[in-house]
């Protein structure tokens, strides 16, 4: 091949990179169904104690910021979801919002109370999750929660 038709071949191949062409977004309103159906699915699997289907549903390189500040990797905190469902009794949503950063990144934030069932208190939280969408599938690559102020 000679140099010139290489020069070629690469100038269209850095154009039609993904970085370089805008890609469309797909519905929005497809997409937040498909992330509260992934939302609903987790919270089946942590009722049935089913690891295997949550570690589906996390990226390989998966991190979540607890309340405390505390760093955990995909393992660590399916292991917490397995452990804390027995002490949250009630994760309801009371408000989210959906940004949605290309066709397979997408970004939910949101407000949750919830409730202890050991104590019968409850507090107030902000979260985020992240997501990317590998392969026509959702799964969550980073997320991290703040515990709000009482009061």
């Amino acid at each position: 091949m000679s140099a010139r038709r290489l020069l070629a071949l690469l100038f269209v191949l850095v154009i039609a990179s993904p970085a370089a062409v805008a890609l469309p977004i797909t519905d929005p309103q497809a997409i937040e169904k498909e992330l509260v159906a992934l939302r609903s699915a987790m919270a089946d699997a942590m009722k049935a104690k089913d690891a295997a289907k949550l570690r589906a549903m996390f990226t390989d390189g998966f991190t979540h910021i607890d309340d405390t500040g505390k760093l955990a990797d995909r393992e660590a905190h399916i292991t917490a979801l397995l452990i804390r469902d027995s002490v949250i009794e009630d994760a309801g949503v009371a408000e989210w919002r959906l940004n949605l950063n290309g066709p397979n990144i997408a970004i939910l934030t949101g407000r949750s109370t919830l409730a202890v069932k050991a104590s019968s208190a409850s507090y107030a939280v902000r979260w985020t999750q992240v997501f990317v969408r590998e392969y026509g599938v959702w799964r969550i690559a980073a997320s991290q929660v703040t515990r709000l102020p009482s009061g």
